[in-house]
């Protein structure tokens, strides 16, 4: 190419001044159609811009309902269970709020999949399991409410209601799943157009020196989008990764790195433990103390958390008051030690709230250690049934699964 140039202006020294005249205003209307068609070309990777951004909220809107919703069955579950084996209506109280998440989320995420067929009967699926799975907890709580307890929890050690979740999560995994690979599509395509961007800026620099500064400038500026651009996108993976309230993983990060840390450990011959963290107590807090003061709590703890285990473990928030330790290469007694450690930290603490209000809380925890054959789903389990077990005997205690 700088043969070609140089060539070019041994030939323009040796033109007429009428050939001059006449290259020289092709070269503008060369000029002018190439900034044309460069300023055209950077309307359409603005768009392209645009609707991968729209797609990418659009994606984390979707992933935040399915979370909501997979937390909210989750904790009907735990409502149900608990008022089943106490008595005690208190227990009910989770499994109410958690059907208003449902009856919110459902319609929420509906709405967002209402222009793609696929989704749309997908979602039609996991409306129904969830109803008819919503429908045997309500039958087997009018049951203990006509003194047929014994019968209501008959059926739960069937596994009826844990078949049903599966399939629920199964769907909702599904749900995800196609709405990252849609993303995917469309940041692969941002991608592309910002590659043929670069490519076609490289030669339109390569045009001359008339050309060098207007496109030193074009460079610069793109160099200036596509950096924003990316962070932009750096930031929000670390929201759609990051719980907002405490700064710890969220939900989704959180299991993500737990089914990563089973494989590695499995892999590797390792031990590993989980505990499930529930703050003591919890709605009193908000009853007396406000919301505000609620969060302040999460927060605090969610801090006392990071702070008491060791640098290779994760803290995670996964839903209200309740946290997940991810212990690896740790057996069941010391994972034991490390969350009594935490607990008894805690219930040492005085958090001193706005206005100068001083409120005392305690931990209840179950842990589980990783059994050959547990999936990422038993493991919860087994640790959720020991949280709750330590929440029956009184709370303010860990327990290990058995």
């Amino acid at each position: 190419m700088a043969r070609r140039i140089a060539q070019a202006g041994l030939a323009w020294l040796g033109m007429s001044p009428r050939w001059r005249c006449n290259l020289a205003i092709a070269m503008q209307l060369s000029l002018i159609v190439m900034v044309l068609a460069t300023v055209g070309f950077a309307r359409q990777a603005a768009a392209e811009r645009d609707v991968a951004a729209e797609w990418e909220r659009h994606t984390v809107e979707v992933l935040d309902v399915t979370a909501r919703l997979r937390v909210a069955a989750l904790s009907a579950i735990r409502g149900e269970r608990s008022y089943l084996l106490v008595d005690d209506p208190a227990f009910l109280e989770p499994y109410w709020d958690a059907l208003a998440e449902i009856d919110s989320g459902l319609p929420r995420l509906q709405l967002l999949v209402v222009d793609n067929a696929e989704q749309t009967e997908r979602f039609a699926r996991i409306e129904g399991r969830l109803d008819y799975h919503l429908g045997i907890m309500d039958y087997m709580i009018a049951l203990a409410e006509s003194g047929r307890r014994d019968e209501a929890l008959r059926r739960i050690a069937s596994g009826e209601g844990k078949r049903a979740v599966d399939l629920i999560f199964a769907d909702l995994d599904t749900f995800e799943s196609v709405e990252r690979s849609l993303l995917a599509r469309r940041q692969a395509a941002r991608e592309r157009m910002a590659q043929t961007a670069e490519a076609y800026e490289y030669q339109l620099s390569l045009v001359g020196v008339v050309l060098l500064a207007t496109g030193t400038w074009s460079a610069f500026a793109m160099r200036r989008s596509l950096e924003r651009e990316e962070a932009a996108r750096h930031e929000l993976e670390r929201h759609a990764m990051t719980d907002e309230l405490t700064g710890l993983a969220n939900r989704r990060e959180t299991l993500a790195a737990l089914a990563r840390q089973m494989a590695g450990e499995r892999r590797n011959g390792r031990s590993l433990s989980l505990a499930i963290l529930d703050i003591d107590h919890f709605k009193r807090v908000n009853d007396t103390y406000g919301h505000p003061a609620g969060d302040e709590v999460i927060r605090r703890v969610g801090n006392l958390a990071s702070q008491a285990v060791r640098e290779q473990d994760l803290v995670g928030r996964v839903g209200g008051e309740e946290f997940i330790v991810i212990l690896p290469d740790t057996d069941a007694d010391a994972a034991m030690i490390a969350c009594d450690r935490l607990r008894a930290m805690v219930a040492g603490t005085t958090l001193m709230l706005e206005g100068g209000r001083a409120v005392t809380i305690t931990l209840s925890a179950g842990v589980a250690q990783m059994a050959p054959g547990d999936d990422q789903a038993r493991l919860i389990a087994k640790a959720d049934e020991a949280l709750y077990a330590a929440k029956t005997a009184g709370r303010d205690r860990v327990l290990l699964a058995a």
